[in-house]
C-alpha cells in the first residue's frame, strides 16, 4: 500500500529539506554528527518539522516557540492556507510541549499567530514588575528560598531590629549570606549608600561587590533597575516596617543584552550601635514567584 506520508523540515529562510539527519548535516556542514541534529535544528535554530498526508488531509508541525524563526512560521502559515486540511495538529514547546489539534486550517492559522504573538510579547516583557507582598507570607509559602528569608525576618524580630555583631555568621548559617546587601541610610527621600555587598551579585562583574561598597544605591550600571528598586527600598526605610516582594527583572550591563532575573526579597531596617540606620536587602534567586513566566496561552484545541 502506498505511503501519502511526506516527512519534511522548514528552515529560517523559509525553504525545505527532507527531515532525514544526512540532509540537515549537509545543509549545515556538519557531517556525521553525533547527536539528533534533526531535533536540534527544531530546538535552537528555528525550523520547524512538518508531516503531512495528503489522502487523510491531516498536517503535522513541531516547533519550538522561542527560537522558531520568522520565515519558517511564514511558510507554515501559507502550507495551512493552500490546502483543505482536515485536521492539524501543532506541537509547540512552551517550557513542556503541548499539542493541540484543529479541525481545518484557517483556525490552525488563527492559533499559530496567537502563540507566535504571545511569545513576541513576553520576550518584550517589562524589564521590571514586582510583586508586593505581606511578609507573613513566608510562613506560608511552603519552599526552602521563602524559609530561608523568613528565618531573616525572625531574626529581625529577635534582636529587635539592633544589628548584631555576629551578623554575617548568622545570615551565613541560614544560607543567605551571598545575597546579602546593607545599605547605611541617608536623608530622608535618598536609597543610601553602599555598606556590605555579597558575593552573589555578580551581573555587573566579579568586582562590582567589592568596588560598589561607599557608592550611592542608584549608582548602578544599570540605572533603571536601580531607580525602581531604589523606590520599594525608600518606602521600607520610610514605614520602618518590613517588606517582602516577588521580582522578575531584566538587568544588564551598557550596551549588553540583559539577563533576566527573578527572586523573592525581604528588606528590614535595622539600627547599629549608635543608632544609624542600616537597610538590609536578603533575596534568593527562583524561578517560583508570583509573577507568570510566559503569557497565558491557553488551550483551545481537542
Amino acid at each position: 500500500m502506498r505511503d501519502f506520508t511526506e516527512r519534511f523540515l522548514i528552515d529560517e529562510r523559509g525553504m525545505r529539506c527532507d527531515a532525514l539527519p544526512e540532509a540537515v548535516e549537509f545543509l549545515l556542514d556538519y557531517p556525521d554528527a553525533d547527536f539528533d541534529i534533526v531535533d536540534y535544528a527544531v530546538r535552537n535554530l528555528g525550523w520547524i518539522e512538518v508531516s503531512t498526508n495528503r489522502k487523510s488531509a491531516k498536517i503535522h508541525a513541531r516547533f519550538r516557540t522561542l527560537t522558531v524563526s520568522f520565515g519558517a512560521v511564514s511558510a507554515l502559515y501559507e502550507l495551512l492556507s493552500i490546502a483543505p486540511w482536515k485536521a492539524v495538529t501543532l506541537e509547540y514547546d512552551l517550557f513542556g510541549w503541548i499539542s493541540e489539534t484543529y479541525e481545518d486550517g484557517a483556525s490552525a492559522r488563527v492559533r499559530l499567530s496567537y502563540i507566535v504573538q504571545s511569545v513576541v510579547e513576553f520576550l518584550r516583557h517589562p524589564p521590571f514588575t514586582s510583586v508586593e507582598k505581606s511578609p507573613a507570607c513566608l510562613y506560608e509559602e511552603d519552599t526552602p528560598d521563602s524559609e530561608a528569608l523568613a528565618s531573616v525576618l525572625g531574626y529581625w524580630q529577635d534582636c529587635s531590629g539592633r544589628l548584631p555583631e555576629d551578623l554575617t555568621h548568622r545570615i551565613r548559617e541560614i544560607g543567605v549570606l551571598p545575597r546579602l546587601v546593607l545599605i547605611d541610610v541617608e536623608p530622608p527621600g535618598a536609597a543610601g549608600r553602599f555598606r556590605y555587598i555579597g558575593s552573589g551579585f555578580t551581573l555587573y562583574g566579579d568586582r562590582w561587590p567589592r568596588e560598589a561598597v561607599g557608592r550611592s544605591f542608584r549608582e548602578q550600571p544599570d540605572q533603571v533597575y536601580a531607580a525602581r528598586v531604589a523606590e520599594s527600598c525608600v518606602k521600607t526605610i520610610q514605614s520602618a516596617e518590613p517588606g517582602y516582594s516577588h521580582v522578575d527583572a531584566c538587568i544588564g550591563m551598557p550596551e549588553q543584552e540583559p539577563r533576566r532575573s527573578r527572586y523573592k526579597c525581604l528588606k528590614t531596617l535595622w539600627q547599629t550601635s549608635r543608632g544609624e540606620p542600616v537597610l538590609m536587602i536578603t533575596s534568593v534567586l527562583t524561578p517560583d514567584v508570583d509573577i507568570p513566566l510566559v503569557p497565558s496561552i491557553e488551550q483551545r484545541g481537542h
